[in-house]
């Protein structure tokens, strides 16, 4: 019995570690959180609240909140803060990051960004109806750069570097990931613009690979579809409210190539946007593009 306990124990590990840094359908509001050059780069300011629920038909299935702060102080420097919290089968997770940036500006709207910050990771596996439990506490770095153009938005990031296990019972073995993302924005009309977005997401032998096409009518409503490898296709919809208030929603659903079966995923957020300020053509003043 005990053999069978330690068993679960050890498989429940290495699915943990497998998925240590989530999946979101709808990473742009949370750039944050796997580049921290990204704070204040995006938008004045930001507030974000999501909640992810994945598989929901499947027992002990991962769910995830997260939230993100994020603000440009001066003309050079951001700041931004996230909190994560989730959990998988009998293991729990919460994550506290912070970032700070430099920002240099290059002129014409463009600016290259440098971002670092520290997070700590707190992991929890309990077995029910057993004595076995194993709490882990992990003082992590995470850095970053990006460079954001008129239309382009760009950069590199990395998570969980130089892992410092701060308790005695280690539950979960952190290792780095790595982050490449990409974004271009193409303006159909004055009122229809078309964002294409691609993120690679890298860590050991796990890979994702995703792609994102969206339509944004008047910079305030969001349409767009999206496939992510694992045979995952996204649909997404969303709203600004008067420049400020976003709520938006993913779909999620990943078929099994070996089966007729499938699994969906529902994700939803809540955020306030302060965008930047632009002055058009037309010589009426807008909200810059950023959803």
């Amino acid at each position: 019995m005990k053999a069978l306990l330690l068993t679960t124990l050890i498989l429940s590990s290495f699915a943990t570690n497998a998925q240590q840094e989530h999946l979101s359908s709808m990473y742009w509001n949370n750039y944050s959180e796997f580049n921290p050059a990204t704070s204040g780069l995006v938008n004045k300011h930001q507030a974000m609240v999501s909640y992810r629920n994945q598989s929901p038909s499947i027992s002990g299935n991962p769910r995830t909140f997260f939230a993100n702060y994020n603000a440009k102080v001066g003309r050079h420097h951001g700041v931004g803060g996230n909190i994560t919290s989730g959990k998988f089968g009998y293991g729990t997770f919460q994550e506290i990051q912070a970032n700070y940036n430099y920002q240099l500006v290059l002129g014409n709207s463009r600016r290259i960004s440098f971002g670092a910050g520290p997070s700590l990771y707190r992991h929890t596996f309990s077995f029910p109806g057993t004595s076995i439990e194993s709490r882990s506490n992990t003082l992590n770095f995470n850095t970053g750069i990006a460079y954001q153009g008129k239309s382009i938005l760009a950069g590199v990031g990395a998570t969980q570097l130089f892992a410092i296990e701060l308790s005695n019972d280690p539950a979960t073995s952190l290792i780095p990931h790595y982050y490449a993302h990409f974004r271009k924005i193409f303006e159909l009309t004055w009122n229809l613009d078309l964002y294409l977005e691609g993120l690679y997401q890298t860590s050991d032998s796990f890979h994702v690979l995703e792609f994102n096409a969206r339509v944004v009518y008047y910079n305030k409503f969001m349409l767009g579809v999206g496939y992510r490898s694992k045979d995952t296709y996204i649909a997404h919809i969303g709203w600004d409210i008067n420049d400020q208030f976003r709520i938006a929603y993913a779909y999620d659903r990943t078929v099994n190539k070996l089966s007729s079966s499938f699994s969906t995923s529902h994700e939803f957020t809540l955020g306030y946007v302060m965008k930047y300020t632009v002055q058009p053509r037309d010589f009426r003043r807008m909200s810059s593009i950023s959803f």
